[in-house]
Formats: structure tokens, sequence, C-alpha cells
């Protein structure tokens, strides 16, 4: 049996060992040693203090260990003292390289507003000239003025606004963080720098991890910290320098970015100056002009590196990380144009990010859902119906300069920049077709005539698309060749025969397709309506649908018996282009070869 005296000396061993642990330690009372008559005093226990748990997960949380009495406390002692100098020094350090981050925003910030009004100078004293130039009569000098001043006038507006986008990029999260990061890594790694016998005593004072978790906090918020008016999109700088003489000769004064009003009320303008598209004869041209005004004649990356070098003259010097690279002169104008988006949809719900690399503004509402992404020099552009065919545009350039902008909807319509730098119709498919061959432009209006009218022209033109007068020449040839369909072999028929079973499909978009096509085509449909009205089931949507149509006289629509007697099946293209003074000699062409087709198919159906 084993003596008292071992039973309380094995309890109180299991105790201590039990709140170690625990991480947690006996009363002070209960672990109070008897001081001897030579030994020091004992230096006072440190106050504990808690602190979270998942702050430092690892550690211990409570009042260090009693510490060892004789040499042994004043060599702790020792040791805890030089700890905290050693993390009052690096708080110094911290607060100092965070002082000397703020004074180098602060000057490069005055930097680019002293820059930006000497370019403001520029811009005006060029515009002056111009002026001046304009209220003269021209002569090859007077025109050669002009032009200088219009290069000064883009590269100055260029140049304040690429400056303005350096700076906000300088106050953005991710760039400070780069900054920050040598520091924020000589924080993490500062327990390596502490000696063997200097780590337990740093992990052993809850008061030390404490202080430098704060010290790593104040590293990190400062990163992240920027002025409330760069967390704004990016706007115009350039707004106020207005071009505002509009009576000089003959109003030939080519309209700055910004002239007239502030960003949001020039925004359709902006898109149009955005893409610069001008349709010429099913082509498209970029306006190299256009492309100038918004980049001061430089490609982006001249331009970024042309306000770096401008800073960097004065002393301001920024990282030329990827992180700080993107199409900033067209981004400010593509963020113009999601604005004026926005205020269209009447919605201010927008999720604006900015990953280091792309800036993605988003926003939804009942009616659409539109998406901007700039990415270096990429730029896409995507708007979503959310209500009836739920149709699609795209618009996307490409560092390669290459444009591309895709409508998806009954057709796919696309458009692409070729390599003599115009951007052409390449294809046009009809969703419907199994193959999906390309097909003609023309074959877009007969798809979904609707869909032209109310979305593809008014979107073109939107975006300075100035489509041919012949277009409507052509459609009209088109549809004659259709009336006169029947001849080609019961094409037009097979057609109204996927109308009828159309009215009971399941898609919308077809659905209302197809009754479109009856009502255009009702005279050649009314009697195979009837005879399926009187002898067949229909369903509920086919019968009221067809019971609609049969209840409407036959459409009048445009009369083109007059037109093919006067083409009297011609294949005359001089003849053609005659008659129809809107038709260039490409499309009398392809009007010559499709009514020599039908001619030829007509005199052997006889």
């Amino acid at each position: 049996m084993a003596k008292p005296c071992s039973w309380i000396l094995l309890m109180t061993f299991s105790g201590v060992a039990t709140h170690a642990a625990w991480g947690q330690f006996p009363p002070a009372a209960e672990t109070t040693p008897v001081v001897q008559e030579n030994d020091p005093p004992a230096l006072p226990l440190p106050t504990p203090t808690l602190i979270p748990p998942d702050t430092v997960p690892d550690q211990p949380v409570g009042p260090p260990a009693r510490l060892p009495q004789g040499g042994a406390g004043d060599e702790e002692a020792m040791l805890l003292k030089q700890v905290r100098d050693k993390l009052n020094a690096l708080a110094d350090e911290v607060e100092l390289e965070l002082e000397k981050i703020g004074k180098n925003a602060n000057s490069t910030e005055s930097i680019v507003a002293d820059i930006q009004d000497e370019q403001r100078t520029i811009f005006r004293e060029a515009q002056n000239r111009l002026h001046e130039s304009l209220r003269q009569r021209p002569t090859r000098a007077t025109r050669a003025v002009e032009r200088a001043a219009y290069q000064q006038m883009w590269l100055a507006g260029a140049r304040i606004n690429e400056l303005q986008r350096q700076l906000q990029m300088a106050a953005s999260a991710p760039y400070q963080m780069k900054r920050n990061q040598d520091l924020m890594r000589r924080m993490s790694t500062w327990q390596t720098t502490l000696s063997p016998k200097e780590r337990p005593i740093f992990l052993r004072y809850p008061e030390l991890r404490n202080r430098h978790h704060e010290l790593m906090q104040r590293v990190f918020t400062a990163a992240q910290t920027r002025p409330r008016r760069e967390q704004a999109l990016p706007t115009d700088m350039t707004a106020d320098l207005a071009l505002d003489d509009r009576s000089l000769r003959d109003r030939a004064v080519v309209d700055y970015a910004h002239a007239q009003q502030g960003p949001l009320q020039q925004a359709q303008y902006e898109l149009k100056r955005l893409l610069n598209l001008q349709w010429d004869n099913e082509r498209l041209q970029i306006d190299a002009e256009a492309w100038n005004a918004l980049s001061g004649g430089m490609t982006p990356e001249d331009l970024e590196n042309d306000a770096l070098e401008l800073m960097g003259k004065r002393g301001a010097v920024l990282d030329t990380n990827p992180i700080n690279r993107y199409n900033g002169s067209r981004s400010n104008h593509a963020t113009t144009l999601f604005q004026f988006i926005m205020a269209r949809f009447n919605t201010n719900d927008v999720r604006t990010g900015f990953d280091g690399r792309t800036i993605t503004h988003r926003f939804s509402s009942n009616e659409a859902a539109v998406d901007l992404n700039v990415s270096d020099q990429d730029l896409s552009f995507q708007f979503h119906e959310r209500v009836g065919p739920r149709r699609i545009l795209q618009v996307e350039y490409r560092a390669d300069h290459s444009l591309t902008i895709n409508v998806y909807g009954d057709v796919v319509f696309r458009l692409k920049q070729d390599a003599a730098g115009n951007v052409v119709v390449f294809e046009v498919v009809d969703a419907t077709i199994e193959q999906r061959e390309a097909v003609s432009f023309a074959a877009l209006y007969k798809a979904d005539p609707e869909f032209v009218e109310q979305r593809v022209y008014p979107t073109l033109d939107h975006m300075g698309v100035r489509l041919p007068a012949s277009r409507f020449a052509r459609d009209l040839i088109y549809q004659v060749v259709d009336q006169l369909a029947p001849a080609t072999g019961g094409e037009l028929q097979q057609r109204v025969d996927q109308a009828i079973i159309d009215l009971d499909n399941e898609q919308y978009d077809r659905r209302q397709a197809a009754l479109r096509f009856l009502e255009s085509h009702l005279e050649l449909a009314s009697p195979t309506l009837k005879a399926v009205a009187e002898g067949e089931s229909l369903s509920f949507e086919q019968q009221q649908q067809i019971e609609r149509l049969l209840a409407e006289p036959p459409s009048d629509g445009p009369q083109y018996e007059h037109l093919v007697a006067a083409l009297g099946l011609s294949v005359d293209a001089t003849y053609l282009a005659q008659i129809v003074p809107s038709l260039n000699d490409e499309d009398a062409a392809i009007v010559k070869t499709q009514l020599a087709k039908l001619k030829a198919a007509g005199e052997a159906s006889q």
C-alpha cells in the first residue's frame, strides 16, 4: 500500500500534467515556491492576455510558466527584454515604411496633377490655334496647322486620361499589396530572426504574439486601404475641354471624345468612338482618325510608356508589373458605355471587380444582363436578353486589333475584321439548318425580320454602322424570289408546312417566327391552312392561330407584279441597276444569278 505522501505527490503531478495538456496551469497559489533566504526576489508574473484561438491556433493561451529561480530567472528576464526591444524596433520600421509609402503616394498624386495641368494647357493652346486657322481662308498651310493642332489635342487628352489611370492603379488594392509584399514577407518571417533562446520566450508570452499579430494586420490593412474617390468607375478627365465654337468653317471641327457634355451624356457617342465602324457595301471600316483621338495616335502600350516616362522625369516611378497593364484609354470609354447602358435599364445593381488583370463590370435587370470585361488589350461586351427570344449580342476587340461582333438568335450573325483592317460580314448561319451552312446577309432578314429591324439594325446604327441603302432593294428582290419560289420545286410549300407544325413548337421564338412567316406569305399559305383546318386534328395553339390567320383577308402587301413585269425575268444587270438605282454592281450580280436560276426552273416546269 502506497504511503499517503506518495498519493499526494502523484495527484499533484497528474494535475499539473492535465492542466498543461489543455494549455492551462494550476493557480499561482498552489505552485508558489518557498523562497529561500539567499534567493533573489522573484519577478512578477505577466498578466495573462487571452487572444482568440483562431489567431494563434497552435500556441497555448494563458499565463506563462513560473520563471525559474536564481540565475535562470535573470536570464529569462533578459531574453524577454531583448524580444520586446526587437518587436518595438519592428513596429518602428513598419510605421516608417508605411509613412514612406503614404508620402510617395501623395507625391505621385501631386506630380500627376501638375502634369495633367500642363497637358490641359497644351490642349487649349492647340485648340486656339485650330480655331484661328479654321477662321482663315483654307490653304495648304492652314490645313497643316489644323492637322498639327488636332494631333496635339489628341495626344494631350489621351495623356490626361492615361495619367489618371496610372494614379488609380497605384491606389488599387492589388497594386498596393504588391508594394507592401516585401514588408509582409519580413513580418511573416520575423520569428526566424530570433535566437533559439528567444523564440520560446516569444511563443510563451501572449502579449508578444498579440503585438506581432497587430503589426501584421496593420500592414495588411494598409495594403487594402485606398481613397474612396478611387473606388469609383474610371471617368474622363477632359470633359471640361469643350470645343464650344460651332460656327467655324462648315462646322468641320472634329468632335473630341468628350467635347460637348460629361461622359454619361455622351455615352452613345462614346460607343461609336469605341468601335468607329462605317458601313460601306457590306464592309465595315474602322476610322483611323477616331482611333487616334482615343489614344493620341499611339498603341495602348506606347501610351502607357509615355505616361510613365512623363512621371519618371518628375521622380514619380510606378511599378510596370503586368498587374498594372490593361487597355486603359479604351477601358475608360468602355466603362462610359457601361454607365450609359446601366442608365438605360434604370438599375444601379452593378458589380465591379479587378483581379489584377481584368476589370469586370456586370449588372442585371429584369430585361437584360450586361457584362463588360477589359483585360490587357482585350475588350469584350455581352448583352443578354432576359425576356422574349433571349438573344445575345457580343462585341470583342482583341490584342491583335481584330474585332468580332456576334448576334445569336434565330440566326448567327458575325462580323470580323480582315487582314486589311476592314471588318466584313464573314458568316451568317441559320440555326435551323443542320449543316450550319453559311448563307447570304439577306438570309438574316428573311429568317427573322423583326429581330433585324428591332435589334440588329439599331445595334449597328448605335455603334456607328451605316447600312447601305441597297439593303432595302435587295430585301425587295429576295421577297420577289420568295413569291415565285413554287416554280423551284415547292420549297415555299415545304416552309409553309413546317411553319404550321412550328405553331405548336415548345420554343417561343420558333412559334413567333412561324406566325410571322405565315402572315407574310398568307396569300400563298391560305389554301394549305384551309385544308389543314378542315381535315386534320390540331392542337389548341395551332387551331387558334390558324383561325385567326384565316379570319384576316389576304394581305395585299407590296405588289411585286409590276416589278416582275418590268424585270421580265431579265438577266441584264445594267437594266436591274436602272430599275433599282440603289443597287450596286455586286448586288445586281447576285440578283442576276438568282433570277437566271428562277427563269430556268420556271421554263423546266412548263
